[in-house]
């Protein structure tokens, strides 16, 4: 069978026995990829989370159950935040080996493989179980020069050619490409974490949701309430505009350099182009688009260039922004998201294009270039349904507030 095939089947699995999981992984990318030694979490160039999985690895798994757990083990490591904290510890080794303990103790037996890293290894330290990562880095870090210790991560190194052990340094190869990531671009792909958290909760019931871990229960309790917030679309919006800003560095002899005392001294400009894309074949809520407009004039006043087209099948319109939100648009025709992805590949080539729709339409045929971002309408596509739309999706709450 066909490794992506595969995983597909994995993924209904785990819908039918434990459908958080699998509505959460119903969101993640995937790519088999043979340059990983087994499956990793990586980020696209359009900060997209991806899970890369080599085949080999995948099909050495024995049974469905480790299969699940295989799944179960990155979501987990989303969800605790492990893979853009790693640059916040210096010992890695250690730091991998907690995660790996935090994350680990969620798995059914079953789904564990040879060599998995679980609490009874290190019964000689008396650790709690579902504790954080710094607990157990920190009571690892403690231990870190004893026999016992040093004999677990020598163990790990000389059983990493194993197809299969499951170690950490071997699952967690890309995460440096997310920790490194700048503010902006992190922050945004933390918001995109929780948005899958928060939807894939909404799509479980209540049993489903009780035979969750407290632990567990509790962290998605309060992801839901962060984002019953009605500015989140606000903040992903902000975030999203402030990851794509390119900055540059300029001479200038109007000051000399505070650090050489010497002229020229540099200053540093911050610059956005970006592309916004109205679809009018719909009716257009005129609160929601105030309220979006309301967003863009921030992103504007921070001197950036921002270009709106008005489209349904093809571009009807298009202007410069200067500050003013557009006159009402009126619905009409049918609906194409080609026009605007092309004219921005082609002939804009803005840093980021936002699509404001309701997300109803063919797939398009173009890849866009640059990061796009749909803000969907909140009487729009649902969420199940959009994952033909490549790039960010944000939805409005009926409240524009």
């Amino acid at each position: 069978m066909n490794v992506l095939d595969d995983i597909r089947k994995t993924t209904v699995k785990l819908l039918i026995q434990e459908s958080f999981y699998g509505h959460f992984f119903s969101h993640i990318q995937r790519n088999v990829n043979e340059e990983v030694k087994r499956v990793s979490i990586s980020v696209t160039e359009n900060q997209n989370i991806i899970l890369l999985i080599n085949p080999h690895y995948w099909q050495s798994l024995q049974t469905y159950d480790q299969k699940m757990g295989c799944l179960k083990h990155q979501i987990l490591h989303l969800m605790f935040k492990h893979v853009y904290r790693v640059r916040h510890f210096g010992n890695k080794e250690i730091f991998h080996i907690a995660a790996d303990l935090a994350v680990n103790q969620y798995l059914l037996p079953s789904q564990l493989t040879q060599g998995a890293i679980c609490l009874n290894q290190f019964d000689f330290l008396n650790l709690l179980p579902h504790q954080t990562v710094d607990y157990y880095y920190n009571k690892l870090a403690e231990q870190y020069d004893t026999p016992e210790i040093q004999n677990i991560i020598q163990d790990d190194v000389n059983e990493s050619n194993s197809t299969e052990c499951q170690k950490p340094l071997d699952e967690h190869q890309d995460w440096d490409k997310i920790s490194n990531q700048e503010g902006a671009t992190k922050q945004y792909i933390q918001g995109t974490i929780e948005m899958y958290l928060d939807n894939s909760t909404k799509r479980i019931n209540t049993q489903e949701f009780g035979l969750l871990p407290t632990e567990l229960q509790t962290m998605l309790t309060e992801v839901t309430e962060r984002f019953q917030t009605k500015i989140n679309w606000k903040r992903m919006l902000k975030i999203f505009s402030e990851s794509s800003r390119k900055t540059f560095v300029n001479n200038t002899l109007k000051r000399p350099s505070k650090r050489y005392g010497t002229t020229p001294g540099i200053k540093i400009r911050s610059k956005q182009k970006l592309l916004i894309a109205l679809d009018t074949s719909g009716s257009i809520d005129e609160n929601q688009l105030k309220a979006f407009f309301d967003e863009v004039y921030h992103i504007w006043k921070q001197s950036s260039e921002i270009m709106i087209v008005e489209c349904d099948t093809i571009i009807q319109k298009q202007y410069v922004y200067k500050g003013q939100p557009p006159k009402i648009i009126s619905g009409g025709g049918g609906t194409c998201f080609d026009d605007p992805i092309h004219y921005a590949n082609i002939h804009y080539r803005p840093d980021a294009l936002i699509y404001f729709t309701d997300g109803f339409g063919p797939q398009p045929i173009y890849k866009s270039r640059c990061p796009i971002l749909w803000m969907i309408t909140s009487n729009g596509v649902v969420q199940e349904k959009w994952n033909f739309l490549e790039g960010r999706k944000i939805k409005m709450p009926h409240s524009s507030a």
